[in-house]
């Protein structure tokens, strides 16, 4: 063969090699065309550090894995968080979860309360990556003031006249919590479904 021939022959698969290139990049490159729905907000990483906070609905294009990643996030959408166990869902006739938790009031009874908190999502960036868990560290921090606010009353206010301002406070303490954490939370309410007496003191309860 003439020394042109075999230029062309060793240069065939080297073009075919940077065809094949161009199209894995092409490919790639177009991995990183994300869509944020209209109730969505995301936020952008690269290499693993946040760099864009809130990327609002629509389509958009970030760099794909392994470089960057796109965490969406349902920001208008209200979350609920159970203290005490899950409440009956009654409309399917689904019984409640066992109560879990136990607090001690002001004159010394053992109480069982349920409670239901219902918050959103305020900053997208906080609520991913300031904790490891954002809705267990709301739980928490619900759950450590109404301990506070139920030790300082009766049994009986909590049952009857400060109940509604038991709700609020803890509403109002644990988002101040919250926001010196940095959570990305807001608490919309604190609602007590139920409050009981263990079984073993239901009939001492009662009298």
């Amino acid at each position: 063969k003439s020394k042109a021939e075999e230029s062309a022959a060793s240069d065939a698969p080297r073009s075919t090699r940077k065809k094949y290139a161009l199209y894995l990049v092409a490919l790639w490159a177009v991995l990183g065309i994300y869509v944020v729905a209209t109730e969505e907000q995301a936020v952008l990483t690269t290499f693993g550090a946040v760099t864009v906070q809130r990327a609002t609905p629509g389509v958009g294009w970030h760099w794909p894995w392994p470089i960057g990643e796109v965490h969406k996030l349902k920001v208008r959408e209200l979350k609920r968080a159970f203290i005490g166990g899950e409440v009956a869902d009654e409309a399917n006739a689904i019984p409640a979860e066992p109560t879990l938790s136990q607090f001690i009031t002001g004159d010394q009874n053992i109480i069982n309360v349920r409670t239901v908190v219902q918050f959103s999502v305020a900053d997208p960036a906080d609520y991913l990556f300031k904790a490891a868990d954002a809705n267990l560290a709301v739980s928490n921090a619900v759950e450590a003031e109404l301990g506070r606010q139920i030790a300082a009353r009766t049994v009986d206010e909590v049952l009857t006249t400060e109940k509604v301002a038991i709700q609020e406070i803890v509403r109002r303490r644990a988002q101040q919590l919250i926001d010196e954490y940095e959570l990305g939370v807001v608490i919309s309410t604190v609602n007590i479904r139920s409050v009981t007496p263990p079984p073993e003191a239901a009939d001492a309860f009662r009298d």
